[in-house]
Parts: structure tokens; sequence; C-alpha cells
């Protein structure tokens, strides 16, 4: 605002503030509204204005050595879980590569080399252990499972299942291909069938 003081005259109504007026003068909002929309507080033309769209790039992990990623692949075989989200409110897939464990050195040691997200999991009780677990979403966890696969025994099925799932990915979801907006047709629907059924706890079902 100009910081002059007017008589009231000055100000338009404002009935929401407890004052009744606005809190800029007539003329401080007619230049804030020609700023906003164009001179003379016409509004701009769609188009006018270019727009910022925001893309993703797919994300970089540091070379790992032979060892560290023999080693990345026996903790995702032992305790990790290899998975799709699916969010039935926007009808989207989302990758998901997930460790829990006890020690928290297991899951430092992930979170300082592959990035991701380090939550507290569960509290300690009087028969468990404190648990944390480490997550990796969406572009991240895509590019963990394409670096450790050679690596994978237990857990490689699942990897090669959501690996195909995006490759099978139509061209305009390239900007954002860590989530897949799809219904279920082939062959999505018999891969996130399966991979389903790979993360199925319990005795397989019975014929």
């Amino acid at each position: 605002g100009c910081h002059v003081i007017k008589p009231r005259t000055a100000f338009n109504r404002n009935m929401a503030r407890a004052d009744g007026l606005d809190h800029l003068c007539r003329t401080c909002r007619s230049d804030y509204w020609a700023c906003t929309y164009g001179v003379g507080g016409a509004k701009k033309p769609r188009g006018s204005t270019p727009k910022i769209q925001s893309v993703r790039r797919p994300v970089s992990l540091p070379t790992l050595t032979e060892f560290e990623l023999g080693y990345l692949a026996g903790i995702l075989d032992g305790e990790g879980c290899v998975r799709l989200r699916y969010s039935p409110s926007f009808r989207e897939f989302s990758p998901e590569v997930q460790v829990t464990n006890t020690s928290r050195a297991i899951l430092d040691w992930l979170h300082t080399r592959l990035g991701g997200s380090y939550v507290n999991h569960r509290a300690a009780s009087e028969r468990t252990k404190q648990t944390w677990r480490w997550i990796a979403s969406a572009h991240r966890a895509l590019a963990v499972l394409r670096i450790c696969l050679p690596y994978l025994v237990h857990k490689r099925r699942h990897a090669e299942i959501i690996l195909q799932f995006y490759a099978e990915r139509p061209a305009n979801k390239e900007r954002h291909p860590g989530r897949l907006a799809l219904p279920h047709h082939e062959p999505h629907a018999s891969l996130y069938t399966e991979l389903r059924a790979l993360n199925r706890c319990g005795p397989p079902p019975t014929a």
C-alpha cells in the first residue's frame, strides 16, 4: 500500500474485515489488479503467460561397488518388500521398495547410499524391539531395482514385474514415470495380479 492516511471514502467496502473496509485504498487496489490482470484491470488473455510445467527427472544414484550391490540385493531378498502401491482415488500405480529392520545401522547405510525416506516404524515394547523402515518410491524405487536386478534371487521376479510394468507404459506418461494412471488392461492387469500373489502373506491357496 501507499501508507498514506486517507478518508474512508478512499477505500472500497470489505465486510469480511472488522472495520468494513478494504486494507488497500482504491488507487493501490487498482494498481494491484493492473499488475495481476493487465493494464486497466483487464484480464490477460489465455495463453499470454507461458505455463511452466514441472518435469521430474529420473533419479541418479551413486555408483555402487560389486560388493555393495550384492549387499543391497541380500538385504532386499531377506528383509525387503517390493510392491506396486495402487491408489483407488486417483487410479494411480506407484512402485515402492521397503526395508524394515531392527538394525538402525542397515537403514542408515541404505539412506546414505540410496536416499529415500527413513521413518520410525514401530516403537519398542516389552516383547519386541524398535523397528525402522526405509522407503524408496516412484523414480527412486525404479532406479534401485534396475541396479540390483542382476544380483537379486528371491525378489528377482518382483523387480522384473515392476520394471516390465513401467516399460509398457504409454509414451504420454514419460513425464511422470513414477506414477502411472491406467485401467486394469493387459499386460498391466496380469503383472499386477502376479505381483500381489507373490507378496501375499500366509500359506499358498489350495486348488
